[in-house]
């Protein structure tokens, strides 16, 4: 049996929508982080015209405490995968389908927390607005070209993650962030203002120093598969999520479904179902930011059953 750790609560922070998020994170059992090092993995889902929620989700996990992990993914990816990519994308393919539930199985024996924010699209500055993007140039240095879609995209990932390292990281923790190949982090300028922008974060949110801040992307991958298995696992999560809602909120409010784990693919099915089984040791936490009208942001658990 997993040890069970607390959240730490969040200060700092001019959202309004914090003290709901700081209570419901107070009632999940968080991992106990007992290495120097976690590693973080990322991805998104949603982006498409059908959806109406876009979806972060984040990997938070104990490298030191990965080793059942890291023997039953070589496993799986010996016996199913071989040099394929593991991707919510192509589980079109047939031995990436076999392959699902033995790698999901695997991915349950990370010491670490799953969380999936689903954000309704009406939702606009959830993070950061066009004035806060020209403050930020000035203050920490923003490089890169964005413009303010993909700014506040970056931006939700950034503080999320930031928020998360502030209820479990210890002291000098070492943070190593591996995300997918995609323009959020695409380019050298584009990772140095994510870093300087959770250093922002965290610095306000976090009050004894954590240790060293490395970002990459899954091109780093060393031919051995880990940071391609770690970031996969959010890939799956995040779009059997969006899949999940799309169908859900079709014929109206998804609150009114009374079948939430019900979708038409296949593929979501699986991972979803394998998202509400206990017990694993890797924990998971998913949360609706819904638009109540003019600015006003609502935070609610999505209960999976």
């Amino acid at each position: 049996m997993a040890l069970t750790g607390k959240w730490k609560n969040v200060q700092g922070t001019p959202y309004p929508w914090l003290p709901a998020f700081n209570q419901i994170m107070e009632q999940v059992n968080m991992p106990i982080i007992q290495g120097d090092t976690i590693y973080v993995t990322s991805d998104y889902s949603g982006f498409d015209k059908e959806s109406r929620y876009v979806v972060i989700t984040i990997l938070l996990s104990d490298m030191v405490d990965c080793k059942d992990w890291e023997i039953y993914r070589r496993i799986v990816r010996n016996k199913y995968l071989g040099n394929r990519r593991m991707a919510y994308k192509k589980l079109n393919d047939k031995r990436r389908e076999t392959a699902l539930l033995p790698f999901l199985e695997a991915a349950g024996t990370i010491n670490g927390i799953c969380a999936s924010l689903v954000i309704n699209k009406k939702i606009g500055g959830l993070i950061s607005m066009r004035d806060t993007l020209l403050k930020l140039k000035t203050s920490i240095g923003i490089k890169g070209k964005w413009n303010i879609y993909e700014f506040e995209r970056m931006a939700r990932v950034a503080h999320f993650v930031s928020l998360f390292l502030a209820g479990i990281a210890k002291p000098k923790t070492n943070i190593i962030w591996i995300s997918d190949e995609d323009e959020i982090l695409g380019g050298e300028a584009r990772k140095t203002d994510c870093a300087r922008l959770v250093s922002a974060f965290t610095s306000a949110y976090i009050k004894h120093e954590l240790g060293t801040l490395e970002m990459g992307t899954t091109a780093l991958d060393e031919g051995d598969f880990l940071e391609e298995d770690f970031a996969a696992i959010p890939d799956l999560v995040a779009g059997s999520l969006s899949d999940l809602m799309t169908e859900m909120t079709k014929k109206g409010n998804w609150l009114d479904t009374e079948n939430i784990i019900a979708s038409k693919k296949r593929k979501s099915q699986l991972i979803v179902s394998w998202l509400t089984r206990v017990p694993k040791r890797l924990r998971h936490i998913n949360l609706v930011f819904e638009h109540l009208g003019g600015k006003n942001i609502g935070l609610i658990p999505l209960e999976l059953e």
